[in-house]
């Protein structure tokens, strides 16, 4: 690790602090802690049936090499889970790089994360994984301040520190954030005045000083406020979606000195994946030709046309894809050649009229005819569907659910809009008897890894994503893949899920929109990450 380096109120950052941080995100095990979907089958033994699972593996092994009554009968474990926890509670609580036996905890070299000396941190996988130094470069291997974690409540085994859960801490970067108002919630950066990097050379970009010495956000305006704001040079960067571009730039004082490409910064695309779900654990989700309808009927043109495309110049802000991947995902996107769903209404009504035989139920096309079961007591019309998704609704997000509304109509399947917000939705979504029977959602994954990250989540029940595919051939190349190290059967276990879940159609994929931001023509240095974002501190004005 590199050495001189702290965070803003100089407390030292080294391989003790790394251990610190990543031992206590799994050692949480609390409702906010991450380490379950980010650390599983890494450094954390999830799977196992036993106490350990919600620790760093290897750490109850540390303790008992500290002898006596901390190990069992043949000294190689510790017993006692109760000891074992009152240990790693004061430990943490109390955390001392100069304590000997804290010392000979953190070296002991036989778990997922020790230290060799201050400046080298060790990690030890369970399986070879070709991706974790990016799956900690992000959020969830944050190194936090011990120091200041120990003087506002400590680390206690699955329990939130409400302080630095609501408050958080020190950290090491070029900002600092001073305060948070209310209204459209103002979130306020300062430059950090004891920035590590501040004075070292040499550096890559993204970690020079701060050019610009205050940043405010506006969280939550409005497209109108942020047309406003832009369009009056009060605002030096904003974001309205594609169908308000050309109001913003008719609102725009300067538009007869700039056009529309010199202020329109295209960043790239992200990489993550929209979707309707439909749980195939309900009904009439879980019948598959009644899937393959909804995915035949959708118009992701007319989506591109109608909202995703720039009214000043004509540009596509959007591209089609067949998900879960993305084509920037290059030789590992669809690998197999199979085309993304086409708007098929014939081959869709065909799909609704088999699986209304299955379900026992008939829908009513626009043109009076009935599809699906023959008339019988068990054959029902198909009653309106529920599609939930998350509120409040954006406008784009509003003109997508009218026309899917309006798609699906042409096959005789209603579905009506329902807002959830992201505490209920979260409340139902552990479950598939609790989902909902279709979901509008998208999601994003937490570091680059497009198997562990985006296929595997789309097409497994591990991260609880709606379309709830449990399909036992995908199962069992999901248990190995990411940690598959030969190139060709990684590809070919990815082409085989895609076929699975093509010929499965849990999901109908939508659109994946361009990243774009609005920068004021004097804004310089713009920098933008698919995972991370933009950076603050290499922004100039000129």
């Amino acid at each position: 690790m590199r050495s001189n380096i702290w965070f803003s109120n100089k407390d030292p950052i080294n391989a003790y602090t790394a251990w610190f941080s990543l031992v206590r995100e799994i050692y949480l095990n609390a409702p906010t802690a991450v380490a379950p979907s980010n650390y599983n089958e890494l450094t954390q033994n999830l799977s196992a049936n036993s106490p350990d699972a919600q620790i760093p593996f290897g750490l109850r092994d540390a303790v008992a090499s500290l002898g006596g009554a901390f190990a069992s009968a043949n000294g190689s474990t510790m017993a006692d889970t109760n000891l074992f926890v009152s240990v790693m509670n004061n430990m943490l609580s109390n955390f001392n790089t100069a304590n000997a036996t804290q010392q000979k905890i953190m070296s002991y070299p036989g778990q997922a994360y020790s230290t060799a000396s201050s400046s080298v941190f060790v990690v030890k996988m369970l399986s070879p994984y070709q991706f974790f130094a990016q799956d900690i470069a992000v959020w969830w291997g944050a190194i936090i301040d011990p120091v200041f974690v120990d003087a506002h409540g400590g680390v206690q085994n699955n329990t939130v520190n409400t302080f630095f859960d609501t408050n958080g801490g020190p950290g090491s970067g070029p900002y600092e954030i001073s305060g948070v108002g209310s209204g459209f919630i103002p979130v306020v950066l300062k430059a950090n005045p004891n920035y590590w990097a501040a004075n070292v050379s040499g550096l890559a970009p993204i970690l020079q000083a701060p050019h610009i010495p205050t940043i405010i956000i506006q969280y939550g305006a409005s497209q109108n406020d942020q047309i406003q704001t832009f369009g009056t040079n009060s605002a030096q960067m904003t974001w309205v979606a594609p169908t308000f571009i050309k109001q913003f730039y008719d609102a725009y004082k300067y538009s007869s000195q700039y056009n529309i490409s010199q202020i329109l910064e295209l960043a790239g695309y992200a990489p993550s994946f929209y979707y309707t779900a439909s749980n195939t654990q309900q009904f009439p989700g879980n019948i598959t030709d009644f899937r393959l309808a909804v995915a035949h009927a959708l118009n992701n043109t007319q989506q591109i046309q109608d909202i995703f495309t720039n009214p000043i110049n004509g540009q596509p802000l959007a591209e089609n894809y067949l998900g879960p991947m993305i084509p920037q995902n290059g030789q590992y996107y669809d690998p197999g050649g199979l085309a993304p769903y086409q708007t098929n209404y014939t081959l869709a009504t065909e799909e609704i009229a088999a699986a209304g035989q299955q379900g026992h139920f008939f829908v009513t096309l626009p043109n009076g005819t009935d599809e699906g079961c023959a008339a019988g007591p068990n054959c029902k019309q198909l009653s309106a569907i529920q599609l939930v998704y998350i509120s409040p609704l954006s406008p784009e997000v509003q003109e997508q659910l009218q026309i899917i509304q309006a798609n699906l109509q042409q096959i005789g399947v209603n579905v009506a809009p329902y807002g959830e917000t992201t505490a209920v939705y979260g409340a139902n979504a552990g479950s598939p008897k609790t989902a909902p029977a279709m979901t509008f959602l998208g999601w994003f994954p937490d570091w680059p890894d497009p198997v562990f990250q985006l296929l595997l989540p789309a097409a497994t029940t591990s991260s609880f994503i709606p379309g709830w595919e449990n399909n036992a051939s995908i199962n069992a190349i999901a248990a190995v893949l990411p940690f598959e190290t030969n190139q060709t059967q990684y590809i070919n276990g990815i082409k085989q899920i895609y076929l699975d879940m093509y010929q499965q159609a849990p999901y109908a994929w939508y659109p994946d929109n361009e990243v774009y931001f609005f920068l004021q023509p004097y804004v310089q240095g713009f920098a933008w990450n698919e995972y991370v974002g933009y950076y603050y501190n290499v922004l100039s004005y000129s």
